[in-house]
């Protein structure tokens, strides 16, 4: 009850502080006008509490991040991080530190103590053990694989494994890291609790038998809307009244940005109209095909930002928002999340679970347009201009789609994913009501350095 008291302490300091106009006394449950209501608003924080089970107990919990790159993984990491850090002691620690990106770190609240990191385990250890971390949550291989380590005689450590889509690259591709063979049983059966966000990612389970399977577990992601003014069109010389599509990913071949341009380049061959299409993502390739295509005005590559999540000023002014993926680890993407979660259609590729993601089969209503990968695991350019083609002529198709992106959303209800998640932090295995922490644990452990101190605001 540690934010119950906290709410209720402030608000009666704070009437002690200010007063109210006629009433002399500063004791808030003396005053007839406000009594009651102060009454009933303890009745419903109660209420609240019961229902929320990261307001009931405060936790150390401690979360790894592959690298401060731009991916899905590292967003849940900042998604996650933010999201308890209003009620939890969270830390960030980064496994690969000499991968980053200024944007990311600035992403995470202050409230969020970011470690300085060398990619060390021992270093991970002294953190855990100094800090008394209670929960760790690792997310990519790379997470992972620090977390093994760093937790080898830390036998109380409850430490949850969230798989992304890095397994079935890893299993395809073991050269990537050579340790992958060597230690990869052992790791999954030292997890006290795995989450995979997809059907796809339990392929490792083909490869490791684990002994309790139940402690693996499918969790979507969560996600809150976020108040970033969209951007404006004349930026990109666009035209108010012309229509526009977008596509937010790491610019990376395998997420379909080349296919993307070629399908709008045939479209405006074939319409009477100018159709544009802006490409929001960071990296080399986006550089690339920036100079490839720098003869058709209607192609438009965004790919600095000076502000956290400013892609999605960006994707708020799409009409139409697409994802052609056909990425190997693609699993549960968060742009589509986000197009979902500010009203846009979609145009993505059945890969991973995205069908699962702009399609309901409960409702039986669609957000969007799926487009089969070819037999090469490809995405045909014929086949997005096609479904381009219906978002542009058919209206009430575009209206139906747009109107069920609400629908689709709410299964990324944030508050749902977190309660999911809290629940595995505070249970040490499945069976278990209370978690076991490290606090009693002594060992000789030389002094951290905390904190990441060059984070702008």
């Amino acid at each position: 009850m540690f934010i119950k008291n906290r709410f209720i302490n402030h608000i009666k300091s704070e009437y002690e502080r200010l007063g109210c106009r006629g009433f002399s006394d500063r004791n808030i449950s003396t005053n007839e006008r406000v009594a009651e209501e102060y009454s009933k608003l303890q009745e419903l924080l109660e209420e609240k509490i019961e229902q929320t089970n990261y307001l009931q107990v405060k936790k150390k919990i401690l979360l790894i991040a592959p690298d401060f790159e731009v991916g899905g993984g590292q967003m849940l990491v900042v998604r996650l991080a933010n999201f308890f850090a209003a009620t939890q002691d969270v830390y960030v620690y980064n496994a690969r530190p000499w991968l980053w990106n200024k944007q990311i770190l600035n992403m995470f609240s202050l409230n969020v103590r970011i470690l300085n990191s060398s990619g060390n385990p021992e270093e991970l250890r002294d953190y855990i053990i100094e800090e008394k971390i209670e929960v760790i949550n690792s997310h990519i291989w790379w997470s992972d694989k620090i977390v093994y380590k760093a937790i080898q005689g830390l036998e109380k450590v409850n430490w949850i494994l969230s798989m992304h889509g890095c397994y079935e690259n890893m299993i395809e591709n073991p050269d990537i890291d050579q340790e992958f063979s060597i230690i990869i049983k052992d790791l999954m059966h030292k997890a006290n609790h795995i989450i995979y966000a997809t059907s796809k990612n339990t392929k490792i389970f083909d490869v490791i038998k684990l002994k309790d399977r139940d402690k693996a577990q499918k969790v979507y992601y969560g996600y809150n809307l976020q108040s970033i003014p969209p951007k404006s069109k004349r930026l990109l010389n666009i035209p108010e009244g012309e229509f526009v599509f977008g596509l937010v990913s790491r610019a990376i071949k395998e997420k379909g940005w080349e296919e993307s341009i070629s399908a709008v380049i045939r479209l405006n061959n074939i319409m009477q109209e100018c159709i544009h299409l802006i490409l929001v993502g960071h990296g080399n390739y986006a550089q690339e095909l920036r100079e490839k295509y720098l003869e058709y005005p209607y192609i438009h590559f965004v790919s600095e930002f000076t502000e956290p999540s400013e892609w999605i000023g960006w994707l708020k002014i799409f009409d139409v928002a697409i994802l052609p993926t056909y990425f190997v680890s693609e699993s549960l993407p968060n742009s589509i999340i986000e197009y979902l979660a500010y009203n846009k259609p979609v145009i993505a590729t059945d890969i991973g679970d995205i069908k699962h993601m702009i399609y309901s089969e409960k409702t039986h209503k669609s957000a969007g347009i799926l487009l089969n990968l070819n037999e090469d695991r490809r995405v045909e350019v014929e086949d997005i201009v096609q479904a381009m083609k219906i978002m542009l002529t058919d209206e009430t198709k575009y209206k139906e789609y747009k109107s069920h992106t609400n629908i689709l959303f709410e299964q990324f209800q944030m508050e749902n994913f977190a309660q999911t998640y809290f629940s595995l932090y505070l249970n040490f295995d499945k069976n278990s009501k209370e978690l076991v922490t490290i606090e009693n644990f002594e060992y000789q452990v030389s002094s951290p350095r905390l904190m990441q101190s060059d984070r702008r605001r």
